[in-house]
């Protein structure tokens, strides 16, 4: 009986070595497929700040994305992402693409965000063309609020602003 276990133990302890050292005929240890070509496009919204920029993956054969954003100790990851740039200036980005056949990576593509004093309204809303500073002041007269579109185009002007809405705040 003895003899029977020891050979039933040896047996189970030779087989994980038996059958390791099986391969499959024809495996090269090769990635199955085609190296993404990891390419992507952007959008940048001026008409915000800070400037929102989507960026989609145009790669193919790719199921993991990273978007490097360099300079900015940033990463994401998905086929579109938004990032925010809090001020203007020139950014790199790059995308790695991992698929079946391996990884790919992008060239890096230079990100030009503008100055918020390009907007027109911004300018104004501002005043970038003088000081940098507007000062405000609340009247009630027709045409006292306006709202213009982000190239500065007078959209719709206010009538005469009711006297509960055009009350001058008192300081004590």
């Amino acid at each position: 009986m003895k003899k029977i276990v020891r050979v039933a133990a040896l047996g189970l302890l030779m087989a994980p070595l038996l059958l390791a050292s099986c391969t499959k005929e024809g495996d090269d240890n090769q990635l199955e497929g085609a190296v993404p070509q990891s390419t992507f496009t952007y959008q940048v919204n001026a008409t915000e700040f800070p400037t929102v920029v989507t960026f989609t993956s145009t790669a193919q054969d790719g199921f993991l994305y990273q978007w490097n954003f360099i300079g900015e100790n940033a990463v994401a990851s998905g086929t579109t992402v938004k990032h925010t740039y809090p001020r203007p200036g020139t950014y790199e980005v790059e995308l790695i693409t991992a698929g079946r056949g391996g990884t790919g990576i992008s060239a890096k593509q230079k990100i030009t965000i503008p100055d918020a004093c390009a907007n027109a309204a911004y300018s104004k809303l501002v005043d970038c063309a003088g000081s940098g500073t507007r000062v405000w002041s609340f009247l009630d007269g027709p045409g006292s609020i306006v709202k213009e579109s982000a190239a500065g185009v007078q959209l719709s002007a206010s009538a005469a602003l009711p006297a509960c809405q055009a009350r001058r705040p008192v300081f004590v």
